[in-house]
């Protein structure tokens, strides 16, 4: 298993045991090679997820469009619900909670797409590998019985 890297992530995560290439994905920032259309995690701080699903709606709507056809898809932001909650991990853009939450549902129950806050940069990194080792798994083994 291979965990492909976008090209245009900023700060890609890094990965411990694991072989990584980087190359453009057609969606998100992590997958696993020759599953780029299949597995796909987009990574975001909360700044970048509130100023995303607030500000770059339409952009993103686009995206979150294209991600429907895959099987395995998440957002993983690096930051915890019950800091967003308290407001200790403040927004740039000063939203309130509940608009941006309400966001989340929408991607969660419109596009399917798991949102997964994960409480910090480290942990969002052990979530991403978990979940694309996980999917991987899932297609090898689908594959295999075909």
């Amino acid at each position: 298993m291979t965990i492909v890297i976008d090209s245009r992530e900023q700060r890609p995560y890094t990965f411990d045991n694991r072989e990584t290439v980087v190359k453009r994905l057609p969606v998100g920032d992590y997958s696993i090679e020759g599953y780029e259309t299949q597995i796909t995690v987009e990574r975001k701080s909360l700044d970048d997820f509130v100023n995303t699903v607030m500000n770059d709606w339409k952009r993103f709507d686009n995206e979150l469009h294209r991600m429907r056809n895959f099987s395995h898809k998440a957002i993983v932001v690096e930051t915890g619900i019950d800091a967003v909650l308290r407001g200790t991990d403040e927004p740039v853009s000063r939203a309130h909670p509940s608009a941006y939450m309400a966001k989340m549902f929408l991607i969660q129950n419109q596009f399917g797409v798991s949102v997964q806050f994960a409480g910090s940069r480290p942990a969002a990194v052990w979530f991403t590998e978990q979940f694309l080792w996980h999917a991987w798994k899932e297609l090898v083994s689908e594959n295999e019985n075909t």
